[in-house]
């Protein structure tokens, strides 16, 4: 038997496969991201059992929201599948605010731009929901800038893109210093040329 888990491992990972099912039985999708919206900068990050969620995750959210009205975003952001055998149907996002005040509108058009650019089909805000149309991203190039080390990233190839469309996020850590990369910019542009893959998931 292999001794990589502990008794402790064991048990928080089937804690973690009852809550899943608990969850899929009550029609509840979990979180896959946690989106942050701060400064003109959004990062989206995978969801983890270890973020707040709740109790004194308000008490820090409102210290961090005072006299910055809709300056900070942070969302749960769930996912699940539209009709169809195997995801044929597409894939929808659903925003679940953790901050109270109102996002800004920067905020709520950079987090659509993200969706529609990672390729999915529909998203439920709060107060309404957006469908996207097919916006042909195989002759866009995108591209990004790690904060950490100051690395600019760019891709447009259709490998590229189809791993962004099977997996509905693009690279979130920098190939060189491993810091968390913020939400890629899509440059749409007619007639761009398709770029050879320069970055690995």
């Amino acid at each position: 038997m292999d001794d990589d888990f502990d008794e402790e491992d064991i048990d928080e990972l089937l804690s973690e496969l009852v809550a899943e099912e608990a969850a899929i039985e009550a029609g509840v999708p979990r979180p896959r991201f946690r989106a942050t919206w701060r400064r003109g900068r959004l990062l989206i990050l995978p969801h983890h059992e270890g973020l707040a969620e709740q109790g004194p995750v308000a008490t820090v959210l409102g210290s961090q929201e005072r006299g910055r009205r809709g300056r900070l975003l942070i969302a749960d952001l769930a996912e699940s599948e539209v009709g169809g055998p195997e995801g044929s149907g597409g894939w929808e996002l659903t925003v679940t605010p953790l901050t109270a005040e109102p996002p800004s509108p920067r905020a709520v058009r950079a987090l659509l731009d993200w969706s529609a650019d990672v390729g999915y089909c529909r998203v439920w805000l709060p107060d309404r929901v957006v469908t996207h149309p097919s916006t042909g991203r195989f002759h866009s190039r995108a591209k990004v800038r790690c904060e950490s080390c100051g690395a600019t990233w760019r891709d447009g190839g259709h490998g590229f893109w189809s791993r962004v469309s099977k997996y509905r996020c693009f690279p979130m850590s920098c190939q060189l210093c491993g810091g968390d990369l913020p939400v890629w910019e899509v440059e749409r542009h007619e007639g761009l040329e398709i770029l050879e893959d320069e970055i690995p998931f």
